[in-house]
């Protein structure tokens, strides 16, 4: 079994070795093994999406799996400067629930924004 050289590259990054090795899924591109490492320590968020209503409050939702494989809805209220005229720049975590499901996640944030600025303004 040869070693890999930890130069050797995937096409991924441009210089033409295979992604993964022969012997079995691990990585062989060096770029690849230190990218995989490196998010085990540093997570990224995952992606949200969100609706803002009249009073600059953010109803979000979570389309990516949490670390707990969950997904969640998130509500943020604005504060500081423009919080009042709706041009926020800041904003504060009032309320997070997990959800196994992303579209519970979504229902759940479309609830919280008809419930506060009326009844069916947005439907999932």
């Amino acid at each position: 079994m040869d070693s890999v050289n930890r130069t050797s590259m995937c096409r991924r990054h441009k210089l033409g070795a295979e992604h993964y090795d022969q012997f079995g899924d691990s990585l062989s591109c060096y770029m690849c093994r230190l990218e995989d490492a490196m998010s085990r320590y540093m997570p990224r968020d995952p992606r949200y999406r969100y609706w803002t209503g009249d009073d600059g409050w953010r109803y979000c939702w979570t389309t990516e799996k949490l670390g707990d494989d969950k997904y969640a809805a998130f509500l943020y209220k604005p504060v500081g400067k423009g919080a009042r005229t709706g041009k926020a720049r800041s904003y504060v975590l009032v309320k997070e629930v997990h959800f196994v499901k992303r579209s519970s996640a979504k229902a759940r944030a479309a609830k919280w924004f008809n419930t506060r600025h009326g009844a069916d303004r947005i439907t999932v």
